[in-house]
């Protein structure tokens, strides 16, 4: 960003505390009052899941998939107990999720395409304990540098085992081996937990099906990433042997082609 345009982008800042990337809630919430929110929220949701255990639909019937952070493959009491509290955990690291202060703006200019500065704000974001916002930064410092994956190891692996397994997955290594169908289903569904599948949908941006990477790009422009990242190919200048691995080869084929195509048209006139 050029130094007079980021010089305007700062005292547009000066101006507000922050703005709802998604637009204004209905009402203002206190964190007491979302954790209030959350917790009859959730209370609700194991009380149907507790029916649903006690009194089973005919399997026969047409069922509609809904993760709902859990409660839908919960099997038993204890599995839906800990459904129950892994998506009040996450319910909770969600608060404003969709809010960004005037304060991160310029944090996340400083760190632009610095991955060291990203890794700092993940940290000092899980110092304060919201290890979602961690999470979606460091996936911002491995997307630019693949090699600090390292220092991000050893950070998460601090974490308490006792932490939603969705949470500690990311970025979930087993996506890449999934069908196609599972593939494209779970890119759309990950824009609707906020930054919780960030690190998931940024490591796999290169999947090698064209349908997939549109599907992952359109689901970081609908969920709430770390501003002025921009997994697209033009940002990385279309170095696609380096960023996509498996894109390469296939795109070099594609070329070949496409010179082969423009020379046979030329020997014929055409």
């Amino acid at each position: 960003m050029s130094t007079p345009l980021l010089a305007l982008v700062h005292r547009k800042l000066e101006l507000h505390e922050g703005e709802y990337m998604r637009g204004l809630p209905v009402a203002e919430r206190s964190f007491a009052q979302h954790q209030a929110a959350a917790i009859l929220e959730m209370e609700r949701r194991l009380a149907s899941k507790r029916v649903a255990l006690r009194e089973p639909l005919d399997p026969s019937l047409l069922s509609i998939k809904s993760w709902q952070l859990g409660f839908t493959d919960a099997g038993s009491e204890d599995e839906a107990v800990r459904s129950f509290r892994d998506g009040l955990y996450l319910m909770l690291q969600s608060y404003r999720g969709d809010y960004v202060s005037s304060a991160q703006w310029r944090g996340f200019f400083a760190a632009f395409d610095r991955a060291g500065v990203w890794l700092e704000l993940g940290e000092a974001a899980e110092a304060e304990g919201w290890t979602i916002e961690a999470n979606a930064c460091f996936a911002a410092a491995r997307w630019l540098t693949p090699t600090c994956e390292d220092r991000i190891a050893a950070r998460v692996e601090q974490r308490s085992a006792a932490l939603p397994a969705r949470l500690r997955r990311q970025p979930d290594a087993s996506y890449p081996a999934q069908s196609f169908a599972l593939r494209h289903w779970l890119a759309w569904d990950m824009k609707n937990y906020g930054r919780l599948d960030l690190p998931t949908l940024m490591r796999w941006e290169c999947d090698s099906n064209f349908s997939i990477r549109a599907r992952i790009y359109r689901s970081l422009g609908q969920c709430p990433p770390p501003p002025c990242i921009d997994p697209s190919p033009s940002r990385r200048h279309f170095r696609s042997s380096s960023v996509c691995p498996r894109a390469g080869g296939s795109l070099a084929r594609l070329v070949r082609r496409s010179d082969l195509r423009r020379h046979s048209a030329g020997a014929r006139g055409g």
